[in-house]
């Protein structure tokens, strides 16, 4: 099935879902509207509370937009980390580091470094738990871009692979015009996406019981920032919960390969104490992540 005609499926699926739920919402509006002045506002420090019959609404203030969570995210507790499947890691900068300069760093590339981004893929962890007694079922899942910039192409830090990397199911290519999740054959490449890993199925959640989603994100040829939207069903109705990376409260962000860069870095595995950490290894680019 294409793009377009999943996206209008998916479409008709919200649309059927605001409908049932349509006279419930315009009752609570009247009611609302009837005793707001004995409910008022309260405002704190980190956001603002609205209490309401029946609903209250947290907004999170952020660095951009903020994120609206249903009073039902009270009781869904959400983690997402970004994390690995091997050894294999990859990282890209803006600007050229001089080799001579490069070879020495560490602490300031490798992994979370704040001198680099994360290239060629991206892997987030999900952890979702439900404390309500009622039931709760995941339908959908699909990345919503924040910022599409070009490919960082200054310089390329890359470890190579030695472990094996575990199966992951779910994978969103970026650059696609719905990117939604969808099946990972094996491999965990952008070769092996196949069908919307929701469209014949769901996860249904159980109270105190942590499901984990571990979901691979490529970029393809740009640099993205981009939140994960999860659509949750809940007593027939529909929320969507959009989650960025739970410790650091930023967008997720991953830089595609460049087809060639100023200067690239491969990890030392064989150093020793007087040995740099990386081997300048020249100035080619690379396809697919190994």
């Amino acid at each position: 099935m294409d793009d377009l005609m999943m996206a209008n499926r998916l479409r008709k699926r919200r649309n059927a879902s605001k409908a049932a739920t349509g006279a419930r919402s315009a009752q609570g509006s009247a009611e609302e509207a009837t005793s707001s002045r004995a409910k008022g506002f309260m405002a704190t420090v980190c956001g603002l509370a609205v209490a309401a019959a029946g609903s209250a609404i947290t907004i999170a203030l952020t660095d951009s937009a903020p994120v609206i969570k249903n009073a039902f995210s009270d009781e869904l507790k959400i983690h997402a980390s970004v994390t690995g499947l091997d050894d294999w890691w990859a990282g890209a900068t803006e600007k050229k580091v001089d080799p001579t300069v490069g070879i020495h760093l560490k602490d300031e590339i490798y992994h979370n470094g704040p001198n680099a981004t994360l290239a060629g893929r991206q892997v987030v962890k999900v952890v979702i738990e439900s404390g309500l007694t009622s039931s709760v079922t995941v339908v959908g899942m699909q990345a919503k871009i924040l910022r599409r910039s070009p490919v960082l192409s200054g310089s390329l830090f890359e470890v190579p692979g030695q472990g094996t990397a575990e199966n992951v199911q779910v994978g969103i290519r970026l650059d696609s015009p719905l990117p939604i999740a969808r099946r990972l054959k094996e491999g965990n490449t952008l070769q092996d996406l196949t069908s919307s890993y929701f469209e014949e199925m769901s996860e249904p959640l159980k109270k105190g019981a942590p499901t984990v989603f571990t979901i691979i994100a490529f970029p393809g040829r740009f640099t993205y920032e981009w939140e994960l939207e999860v659509e949750v069903v809940s007593s027939g109705v529909s929320h969507i919960h959009r989650i960025r990376e739970s410790d650091a409260g930023k967008p997720f962000k991953v830089t595609g390969f460049a087809p060639k860069y100023s200067s690239t870095f491969t990890w030392n595995h064989g150093r020793t104490d007087e040995d740099p950490w990386w081997i300048h290894s020249g100035t080619k680019g690379r396809k697919s992540p190994a």
